[in-house]
C-alpha cells in the first residue's frame, strides 16, 4: 500500500490544626515557586485526606501547581460527599483549563448543592474559552462509485487519528461549531485497476481546513491509498478495499489539519 501526499466542622485538635497549617506552608510555598511545580506526596496524601480543611487546601494547593498529574488527582474528588470540596475540584480543574473534563463538569450542573452549582458555571466559562473546537462535520463522497460506509469511515478515521495528535484542549464535533476550525472532508476518486496482473483500487480523499466563522479557507490537502489483491479483483470486496485504503489515507489528512493547529496557536 502506498501513500502520496502533497463535613460539619467540629472543633479542631492541636494536632490537625498542626497538620493543617502545615499545608497551608506548603501552599505558601508553592505559590511562591509558580506554575509547573511537581506536586508533593504531601499534597497528594492531603487529597483523601479524613478532613475536609485538608483536602480543600490539598486540592487548592494540587490546582496551583500545574504538574500534569494534578487533573487526574483532582477529578476523583468532583465525586467527593463534601460539596465545598466537590466546588473546590470544579475550581481546581477550571484553573487548569482542562478541556477533557468538561463533560465531568457539566455533569455536576444540577447539584442540590447551590455553591457546587455556581462553581460549575464558572469553570465552563473557562473551559469554553480555553477550548478550541473543530468541527469535521461536513463530508461527502464525489467518486460517483456509491459504495457503502466510506463516508462515515472517512469521517472516524480522521477523527480517531486527529484526537490523537492534537492536545487535550481539543475539542473534536461534528456540526454545531460556532467559533474554530472545520474539516471539508472528500472522496475525491475511486478508481479501479490492473496492476502487475493484480486488481488494484486506488482512493483520492482531500480535506479542507477553514476558519469558522465564515469558512475562511486556510489549508488544503490531499492524499491517496490503494489496496489490492491477486489477480482479478470481485467487485464485492471493493468497499472493503476502500475502507482499507481511507484507514491509510485519513491519518495524513489529519496530521496536516493538527500541524496546522498547532504552528497557528504558536503566533
Amino acid at each position: 500500500m502506498s501513500i502520496s501526499r502533497r463535613e460539619v466542622n467540629a472543633p479542631t485538635s492541636p494536632r490537625r490544626r498542626w497538620r493543617l497549617g502545615g499545608f497551608l506552608a506548603v501552599l505558601v510555598m508553592l505559590t511562591a515557586l509558580g506554575a509547573h511545580a511537581t506536586v508533593p506526596a504531601r499534597m497528594k496524601d492531603g487529597l483523601s485526606s479524613s478532613s475536609m480543611k485538608v483536602r480543600l487546601v490539598a486540592i487548592a494547593a494540587v490546582a496551583k501547581t500545574k504538574d500534569p498529574d494534578a487533573v487526574a488527582l483532582l477529578k476523583p474528588l468532583l465525586v467527593d460527599e463534601a460539596p465545598l470540596v466537590r466546588a473546590a475540584a470544579i475550581d481546581g480543574l477550571g484553573v487548569l483549563r482542562d478541556v477533557g473534563s468538561y463533560a465531568a463538569i457539566d455533569a455536576l450542573k444540577d447539584d442540590k448543592d447551590p455553591t457546587v452549582r455556581a462553581s460549575v458555571k464558572k469553570a465552563i466559562k473557562l473551559l469554553d474559552t480555553a477550548a478550541i473546537r473543530v468541527d469535521i462535520g461536513d463530508v461527502a463522497d464525489l467518486s460517483g462509485r456509491n459504495l457503502l460506509g466510506v463516508t462515515k469511515r472517512l469521517q472516524d478515521k480522521f477523527e480517531i487519528a486527529l484526537t490523537t495528535l492534537l492536545r487535550k484542549d481539543v475539542v473534536v464535533a461534528r456540526g454545531g461549531v460556532d467559533k474554530g476550525y472545520g474539516a471539508i472532508l472528500k472522496i475525491r476518486a475511486v478508481t479501479t485497476g490492473v496492476t502487475d496482473g493484480n486488481g488494484v483500487l486506488e482512493v483520492k480523499c482531500d480535506m479542507t481546513l477553514v476558519e469558522l466563522p465564515g469558512k475562511i479557507l486556510r489549508l488544503t490537502s490531499t492524499a491517496a491509498a490503494a489496496a489490492g489483491v491477486e489477480g482479478k479483483m470481485p467487485a464485492s470486496i471493493e468497499p472493503e478495499l476502500a475502507n482499507d485504503a481511507i484507514d491509510a489515507c485519513a491519518p495524513s489528512l489529519a496530521r496536516d489539519f493538527a500541524d496546522y493547529i498547532e504552528q497557528h496557536r504558536k503566533r
